[in-house]
């Protein structure tokens, strides 16, 4: 109940903001997809042109943000024979993991979300599939963070992140029982009847909630489970890579003015206005010449006869000809 409280209250205070966030993501990609300057609101017989220069400048600046790999240097760890070879071995290791998890790809699109989105997030944790490291990407609009707190996202309390996941996976994740307590509560709150034996049609929200300390599970008004952060040994902390326990996240934020660990706006919503700018100076001039291509040519029969009026010009366009 304690837990509940506490992580409805968090999301009660970022609320707010984090559907502020959400229209500034939404607008931004938007113009990164080419819905710019009104143009479903342009009358059809107006020129709704559009010279996407944000896209252009993304999609030129992340590769070069990321087209350098990551040079992994590890120093020999003893004057011995054997320590130049060891730190060989483990720097080998790095390089071949950070192919392995595709962390590249991942950079790319954590880099495209930081300058359309404010930020780019990853988050590390440990696959139990494979039994080792893993990285992925998380869309930032999947991400509840408070407005304030600090800069870094190990001074703020908590992040809350959005995980979709179907039965079979709370099954296995959670257990049989809390699976089925779950179709139980969506039952009641859909106030339909599940026929599907296997819920293979339904897919659940989970709200996964991090602090340094700990991290729990939640759905609805029910806690699914809670632990102490389990990438952290409390009891020997010789053991750790740390000294004090953290969030599995990372942000990349490079555009903030130090009020949070969001930045205040983003690349590209910085470039709206020139976008803006080019698109209607770019429809005015199209408008214009639309116009002026087809006009009609006003020949007075006192000047010249009507074969001679039909050779005077090339263009599109009616001749009225008379007195």
């Amino acid at each position: 109940e304690e837990l509940i409280t506490k992580i409805n209250n968090w999301k009660f205070e970022s609320r707010t903001y984090h559907e502020e966030l959400l229209q500034a993501q939404k607008k931004a990609e938007d113009y990164y997809l080419g819905k710019q300057t009104k143009k479903d609101r342009v009358p059809a017989h107006l020129s709704d042109f559009v010279q996407n220069r944000i896209f252009e400048s993304v999609e030129t600046i992340v590769p070069i943000i990321t087209s350098r790999p990551a040079e992994f240097l590890v120093k020999s760890p003893d004057v011995s024979e054997l320590g130049p070879e060891r730190a060989k071995k483990v720097q080998m290791t790095l390089s071949n993991k950070y192919e392995d998890l595709v962390v590249p790809q991942k950079l790319e699109d954590a880099a495209r979300s930081a300058l359309l989105y404010r930020f780019g997030a990853l988050k590390f944790f440990w696959d139990s599939d494979s039994d080792d490291v893993g990285v992925k990407y998380i869309r930032p609009q999947r991400l509840i963070l408070p407005r304030y707190g600090g800069r870094f996202i190990q001074d703020i309390p908590y992040v809350i992140e959005k995980i979709d996941m179907t039965y079979q996976e709370i099954k296995d994740f959670f257990g049989e029982e809390t699976a089925n307590d779950l179709v139980a509560l969506s039952k009641v709150q859909d106030q339909s009847e599940d026929t599907d034996p296997n819920h293979d049609k339904r897919v659940w929200t989970i709200e996964e909630v991090w602090t340094n300390w700990w991290r729990a599970w939640k759905y609805e008004g029910k806690i699914l489970k809670s632990e102490t952060n389990p990438y952290f040994d409390f009891k020997n902390t010789d053991n750790n890579h740390w000294k004090k326990p953290q969030k599995p996240y990372i942000l990349i934020a490079p555009f903030s003015l130090g009020k949070g660990p969001i930045p205040e706006a983003s690349m590209a919503e910085q470039g709206m206005p020139i976008q803006d700018g080019i698109n209607s100076i770019g429809r005015i001039i199209i408008n214009h010449s639309a116009k002026m291509g087809n006009g009609a040519w006003l020949v007075n029969s006192d000047t010249m006869t009507k074969e001679e009026a039909d050779q005077i010009r090339n263009e599109p366009g009616i001749i009225i000809y008379g007195t």
